[in-house]
């Protein structure tokens, strides 16, 4: 790994101290941190990432002794923040927090992707795993797969899943679960996990896709939502409960 290498973090996570203190000894020949750290998390406020970020800025700042700014760059599923770090001097000030859709699957979608992560990012160490959960607002006609599927297939017009940004795994979840159940659900695309929870809360949207952090504490517990979560079952993404619905109510397409 260069020394001088741009940083940030692996996918769906943030910064290992041993790992981040380890690489950041040697990038300058100043003691290291000597000014403040950006922190760029790469979607908006209220999703898992800055959630992630605003829990770890204080252990941060403790063990560096230096401000931690948390920058939010949300918006093309995570690129434009990772792009941001790319461009940015690689003198470790700084840092991202990065999703596996700006970091690997993008690679695959998406030909003219400013960046190469593989050149132009150096990941630090992954942070966590958040699952993820398919919700809607609890005046949505139905507590089950079973009756989404239903009510797609009955009045298609009525029925649409919001994600977290194309390119993100909360897309290609939504993608699955069309092709799971061989409809053609409308799969409308946010910048983050974040404004798909406020317009599920808000009543704008039937259903979407999110992650725990998003839709957990008093958004479940004060049943402003119906949630299900997503489960990795046999190396498939499967949605499988939103009120108690089996799994096998989700089924692929002949």
């Amino acid at each position: 790994m260069a020394p001088m290498m741009k940083t940030a973090a692996a996918a769906a996570a943030m910064l290992g101290l041993t790992a981040l203190m380890g690489l950041m000894g040697g990038i300058a020949a100043q003691p290291y941190p000597s000014r403040p750290i950006r922190l760029i998390v790469t979607f908006p406020p209220g999703g898992a990432t800055e959630i992630m970020a605003r829990a770890l800025q204080p252990q941060l700042e403790a063990r560096l002794g230096q401000p931690i700014v948390i920058e939010n760059r949300p918006g093309a599923g995570g690129a434009i923040g990772l792009d941001a770090v790319a461009k940015a001097a690689p003198d470790g000030y700084v840092l991202a927090i990065g999703a596996a859709g700006a970091l690997a699957i993008d690679v695959s979608l998406n030909e003219k992707l400013p960046y190469d992560p593989f050149k132009d990012l150096t990941p630090i160490s992954g942070l966590a795993q958040t699952p993820f959960v398919l919700a809607a607002p609890l005046a949505f006609p139905g507590n089950s797969i079973a009756d989404v599927i239903g009510l797609a297939r009955t009045a298609p017009a009525s029925v649409s899943i919001g994600h977290g940004g194309n390119g993100t795994v909360m897309h290609l979840a939504a993608q699955l679960f069309n092709h799971m159940a061989g409809l053609d659900i409308t799969l409308v695309p946010y910048r983050g996990t974040g404004p798909v929870v406020q317009d599920l809360l808000a009543g704008h949207i039937p259903l979407g896709i999110a992650d725990t952090p998003s839709t957990g504490g008093s958004v479940v517990s004060n049943d402003a939502l119906k949630a299900a979560r997503t489960n990795d079952l046999v190396g498939r993404m499967v949605i499988s409960l939103i009120a108690g619905c089996r799994a096998e109510d989700v089924r692929p397409r002949p």
